[in-house]
Order: structure tokens, then C-alpha cells, then sequence
């Protein structure tokens, strides 16, 4: 038998082995076993008389019958597969339309209720009234359901009867909110979930043939940069920890560190006072990554988040855009003091149009010239970034009207005027003028917050405006009751009165900003809406952009969903910055 023979011989018998699945439970006895019938393969080509392209080919021959041979029954399990998703989907559909049943039904328990609590506390003897003129109103501290007042009669009657029946309220909307939120979360993930399986399945095989072919190496684990990104423009702290490859700039790993250590402890409450919350949030999030040692990457090499926490190459921030220039600068040498940085430059300040751009970002978005709509609590703003070279081209122009403008307006324009011959002979009238609807006004809003705080019925005002935004989204109308009277919101009411005012507004700033710019409505080709309870007026407020931006693909970005967070987007930053 000759020394060719043998070799034949032997890569047949290795193929056996490798092909038939016995291996399946030892991939690193395989992966070795592939890459010698590799290397006896190339050694055997040496003194065949055949020409390189048909040795090329007869390899390709057997790996693309390889796949055929394991793809087979695999498709077949995920037909399987799909199907039993298939069914689970109908079903979570046909809970999600019973939650949203029960969702208008507990909105109207709410309104109710709300209105009970009311009855109760304007139904007191109106010689009381006089005792609530006298308060001192220092000791008046408001909280989200109820406010402490004096030790009066009418002052403890109100604060137990509205905290009775609102704390309830938050319960019930509570539940109703958690169980929506895992219904819709879990028939996403059913209808990910063959996609996920097939794209991994072929990630697996394609690994596998590099392997073959391809020598092994450590270099990867030494080719990383690591980056800290953290969102500071919401109260719950969101972080990650993520590394690219040196010389692309491609994403390697990402670690959300919601799951890697507890952020509740680390939360900020003030987000116009930077230095006094964010300094500590900042400080305690360090202490707790450096005292990771569990590993990160398994493999060759083992990183623990302690030692990557020592290797960063930068820190990524997505600021309030209230925050002044002296703000950054103090909180920068916190940083600088605390993490493991060498010079100001490796800390990145990234504007949150541009983290919110990103976040939804995919290969396909990547040549589009993106408008980003956040609206927030006291701000509304527009800006302009183009995906290609973001931190040059933004361009943004805010309105000083947000979400709680316009329950401001809806306490004006619907609930206290229908709610005032029944309060104001036991309780103080709220005093005019009252803002403008629709439009800034910020001595009078400001003015109006002031009296909210104070009055013994100001949380119930507005606990009832965002409950009609909640409904007017749902429904056409309402309808209620505050003691012998019947009050209510048509959605006709609320467009005319709220929406349209609010809207003329923004048409304006929007203008200022294309003017700025010299681009036409045309060229803008991705709008993404962005903002807590946005849902709530995105019906009214898509349309409205869609006809202006008539060639533009109009995105809902909900604040509150864990996969569009800002740091989601922190992760093209470096790229763009070459850092």
C-alpha cells in the first residue's frame, strides 16, 4: 500500500468520524480532528496529479454536502418549531386584546373613583373652608398621591381619602401596566425567537468552518477596546459595557449592566442638579464594577469586569441637554478621579439626539438623513443628524412645551372649569390667568405649577389630565361625575383646544430649523418620535409629520422599553469618533 493510499485511507476513515455526529458532545475534539483532515487534505493535494482548482472544488463538494446532511433534519425541527410559535403568538394576541379590554375598564374605575374622592372632600361643611385659608403653608409637602395637610378636620379628611383611593389606583394601574408590559414582551420574544435559532444555527456552522481553515488564534482577546456607556437623562441609570475590534471598529461583546450588577441602588432624582445626585450615582456605580471578579468571556481567555473596568479606553455620556458647559467640566473630573482614564478626550459627552438616532440604528439606515421628535416633560425638540458624520451635523431647536404643558392645559381648558362650581365654595379657586394654551408661557406655567403644589385638590387635577390622555387615545369620549355634576372630553375637544395650539407652535420651530439648514421637508428620509408617554398623543402627532414629510419613514420610539435605550446607541459612537 503506498504513502498515498494510506492518506486516502485515513482522511476517509477521519471523515467518518467527524460527519456521523460523533462527536457532537466533544467540539473541541472535533474542531482538532477537523483541522488535521485539513492540513492531510492539503498534504494529499501535494502529490495528486490533479490541478489546484479541482482539489478546490471536491472541498467545496464535501462541505456543502456536510451542510445538507446536518440542515436536513434541523429545518424540519424548526418548521416544528415556527409553528408551535405560531400558535403561542395567537394565543398572546388574544390576551393582550382581553388586557386592553380590561385597560379601558380600569381607565374608567380610575375616572370614577377619582371622582368619588372628589365628592367626598367638597362635600365637607363649608366652615371648614376657612380652616384651609388659615393653613400654614410651609408644612404643605406634596407627594405623586396625596399631600399632608394641617391637623384641621378637612385637612386630614382629604389627605386620607385621596391617598386611600389613589394609592389604589397606582396599584391597580401598576398591575394592569406589568402584565401588559411581559404580554407584549414575551409574543416579541416568541416572534424572534426562529430567527434567533436559524441565524445562530448558521453562526455555529460558520465558525466551524473557519475553524477548518483558518489557525487559531489569542489575538482577538488583546485586539479589544473597551467603552462604559451611561445614559444620564432619565431617572433609572442605564448602563453597558461593550468592546470593539481595533482595527474595524466592529462590535464584539456587549454587557448590559442591569445584569451584571444592582443599578436600583444607583439611582438620580434630580436631573437638573447634576452634581449633587449623578456625583454619588457615579462614584457607587465604580465601586461596584471594581468589585466584580466573576468572568465575562469564557474561552482561552477570561476577562473579569474589575480587570476590563482597568482597560478602559473611554466612557460614554448621554447628558440632560440643560446642562451647562461648567456642569460637564465638574462632572468630568469626578470621572477622571474615579475610573481608570487618562485625559479629558476619553470622555465622550454624546448629545441625546444623537443616542436616540442610534438606537434604532440598522445597515439599512446608515445613508439616511434622520429627524429626531423628543418630546419630553417641560421641552420639546427637533434636530437634524446625519448617520454619516453625526456630531457634525447636528442642528436642533427646542419648544419649552412638553407632556406636562399640555396636562396643564387640560387642567385649564376642561377639568377645572366643569369641576369649579363645585369646589370653589369649600375649597380656594385657582387663580388666574391662567398660560396660554399651547405655547411656553413660562412665568405663568411656572405659576401655575406653584398653586398645583399647594392646593388640596392640584395632584387630583392632574392625576385626571393624564387619565384623559389616556383615554382620549383609546376612545372618542368620556364622561364622569364630580359630586351632583357631570364632567367629560370629547377628542374633537382635546385636538381643538390642546393639540392644534400646540402643534401651530411646533410648525413654527420646526421651520426655523429647516431654514437653518437649507434642507427641504423632501430630503428628510427617517423621523423617530421619542419620549416617556408618548404614546399617548403619537396617533395625533405622526399624521401631522407624515404630511409635512411626505417622503420620510416615521419611527415610534417609546422611552420606557428596555430595547430602545440610549446606550443601545453608544455603541456606533467610537466608530464615528475613531477613539
Amino acid at each position: 500500500m503506498t504513502f498515498q493510499d494510506n492518506l486516502s485511507s485515513l482522511i476517509a476513515d477521519l471523515e467518518t468520524i467527524l460527519w456521523d455526529g460523533q462527536l457532537s458532545e466533544n467540539p473541541e475534539v472535533l474542531s482538532l480532528l477537523e483541522r488535521v483532515r485539513y492540513y492531510l487534505v492539503t498534504r494529499q493535494s501535494s502529490w495528486q496529479s490533479e490541478n489546484y482548482e479541482k482539489t478546490a472544488e471536491t472541498l467545496t463538494q464535501d462541505i456543502l454536502t456536510r451542510l445538507k446532511t446536518q440542515i436536513t433534519p434541523w429545518l424540519q425541527s424548526l418548521d416544528n418549531d415556527l409553528e408551535n410559535l405560531r400558535h403561542q403568538r395567537q394565543s398572546l394576541l388574544q390576551e393582550i386584546q382581553q388586557l386592553e379590554y380590561e385597560r379601558q375598564q380600569m381607565m374608567s374605575e380610575c375616572l370614577e373613583r377619582l371622582a368619588v374622592c372628589c365628592t367626598q372632600v367638597i362635600s365637607q361643611p363649608s366652615s371648614n373652608a376657612q380652616e384651609i385659608d388659615n393653613l400654614d403653608q410651609d408644612s404643605l409637602s406634596p407627594s405623586p398621591v396625596s399631600r399632608e395637610l394641617s391637623s384641621s378636620g378637612l385637612g386630614n379628611t382629604v389627605d386620607s381619602g385621596l391617598k386611600t383611593i389613589l394609592d389604589s389606583l397606582e396599584q391597580d394601574l401598576q398591575t394592569y401596566a406589568d402584565s401588559l408590559a411581559q404580554g407584549i414582551q414575551r409574543m416579541h420574544r416568541l416572534g424572534q425567537q426562529g430567527e434567533a435559532k436559524f441565524l445562530a444555527y448558521f453562526n455555529r456552522l460558520q465558525q466551524q468552518l473557519e475553524a477548518t481553515v483558518c489557525e487559531p488564534t489569542l489575538a482577538e482577546f488583546s485586539n479589544q477596546r473597551w467603552y462604559l456607556g451611561i445614559d444620564l437623562t432619565s431617572q433609572k441609570l442605564t448602563a453597558i459595557l461593550f468592546s470593539l475590534n481595533c482595527h474595524s471598529g466592529d462590535l464584539l461583546r456587549i454587557y448590559p449592566l442591569e445584569e451584571i450588577v444592582n443599578l436600583w441602588r444607583d439611582q438620580s432624582h434630580d436631573l437638573d442638579s447634576p452634581l449633587t445626585d449623578w456625583r454619588k450615582v457615579l462614584r457607587d456605580l465604580n465601586r461596584q464594577l471594581i468589585a466584580q471578579t466573576s468572568s465575562l468571556i469564557s474561552g482561552e481567555t477570561e476577562l473579569s469586569i474589575a480587570q476590563i473596568m482597568g482597560q478602559l479606553q473611554g466612557i460614554l455620556l448621554v447628558c440632560p441637554g440643560q446642562w451647562t458647559r461648567s456642569d460637564r467640566t465638574q462632572l468630568q473630573q469626578i470621572i477622571l478621579d474615579h475610573y481608570s482614564l487618562s485625559t479629558p478626550d476619553e470622555i465622550i459627552w454624546v448629545p441625546k439626539a444623537i443616542a436616540v438616532a442610534f438606537s434604532d440604528l440598522s445597515s439599512q439606515q446608515q445613508q439616511l438623513t434622520t429627524l429626531v421628535v423628543d418630546i419630553g416633560k417641560t421641552v420639546t425638540e427637533f434636530a437634524l443628524v446625519n448617520l454619516q458624520a453625526p456630531f457634525s451635523s447636528l442642528t436642533s431647536q427646542q419648544l419649552a412645551y412638553g407632556f406636562q404643558s399640555i396636562d396643564q392645559d387640560i387642567v385649564c381648558q376642561f377639568i377645572y372649569p366643569q369641576w369649579q362650581s363645585q369646589i370653589t365654595t369649600t375649597l380656594p379657586p385657582l387663580q388666574e390667568p391662567f398660560p396660554q394654551k399651547g405655547s411656553p408661557d413660562f412665568s405663568l406655567r411656572e405659576r401655575l405649577s406653584q398653586q398645583l403644589q399647594v392646593h388640596p385638590l392640584g395632584d387630583a387635577f392632574l392625576e385626571a389630565a393624564q387619565l384623559t390622555r389616556l383615554i382620549i387615545q383609546q376612545q372618542d369620549s368620556f364622561t364622569s361625575s364630580i359630586g351632583q355634576q357631570s364632567w367629560g372630553v370629547s377628542r374633537q375637544e382635546f385636538v381643538q383646544q390642546i393639540i392644534t395650539p400646540w402643534l401651530a407652535q411646533l410648525n413654527d420651530t420646526l421651520n426655523r430649523l429647516l431654514r437653518m439648514e437649507k434642507i427641504s421637508s423632501l430630503q428628510i428620509e427617517q423621523i423617530i418620535i421619542y419620549g416617556e408617554g408618548i404614546e399617548t398623543i403619537y396617533y395625533l402627532l405622526s399624521p401631522w409629520l407624515q404630511e409635512i414629510f411626505s417622503q420620510a419613514t416615521i419611527v415610534l420610539s417609546p422611552k420606557n422599553t428596555r430595547e430602545t435605550q440610549l446606550t443601545k446607541g453608544l455603541i456606533y459612537i467610537p466608530k464615528f469618533l475613531r477613539v
